[in-house]
């Protein structure tokens, strides 16, 4: 049997781990939930209860339980590892730390598609990789238009706009579930939120009425 490494160190690691328990150590402490407290309406990641949440002020029941901080360096650099590296083991590793949040098991994933460009460059979808590899059923819920527009010129709400035009619903997906399935939808990063309440938007809209969404890293 070949020797297997970490994808991020390159340590041996044994055939069942994804990578090595450093790697997972680091990763772990950067955790939100090791030096945060949450939202109890969202899910956002607060310094402390005493303060209003931006996130609800924001958007409207918009629950988001996202893993670790955007500025955190091992994370990001799993992530990194993942998308632009080509280690798609990865997709496993983070399938399983999605896996732990979730208790429902007859909730259905979804993913945040992404652009043909990106599809047609890497060859295949980091969201979707991820999605298959999780406990629970995965169903393509979303599709991406390919519609791109430079957003650094644009205003909140034209850019809100832009988010909600790039992605289309998968009815015929959609219509092969009951709308009282409860929905987790998964992307990689959330920075400002746009294009995840979009497609969050597009799954109420449609009629489904538990939609919760889960990402890796949050910019807060």
């Amino acid at each position: 049997m070949l020797a297997k490494h970490c994808p991020i160190c390159d340590r041996l690691i044994s055939h069942s781990d994804v990578i090595c328990p450093d790697c997972r150590n680091s990763f772990e402490k950067e955790l939100f939930d090791n030096f945060m407290t949450r939202c109890n309406n969202c899910g956002y990641p607060l310094v402390a209860d005493l303060y209003e949440c931006p996130h609800c002020r924001e958007f409207h029941n918009f629950y988001v339980y996202s893993l670790s901080p955007y500025s955190s360096y091992f994370s990001r650099r799993i992530l990194e590892f993942y998308k632009f590296n080509g280690k798609k083991s990865l997709s496993k590793f983070i399938a399983q730390c999605f896996d732990k949040h979730i208790n429902d098991t007859d909730a259905v994933v979804t993913w945040v598609p992404c652009s043909p460009e990106s599809l047609k460059k890497r060859g295949w979808d980091q969201m979707k990789e991820i999605a298959l590899k999780m406990k629970n059923k995965a169903v393509c819920l979303l599709l991406n238009s390919g519609i791109s527009v430079q957003q650094k010129t644009l205003t909140k709400e034209q850019r809100m706009t832009v988010s909600q035009n790039k992605y289309l619903l998968s009815e015929n997906n959609a219509a092969m579930l009951s709308k009282i399935t409860p929905i987790i939808l998964i992307d990689d990063v959330m920075t400002t939120g746009n294009t995840l309440y979009a497609c969050y938007l597009l799954l109420k809209n449609y009629g489904f009425t538990d939609v919760r969404c889960m990402t890796l890293l949050c910019e807060l």
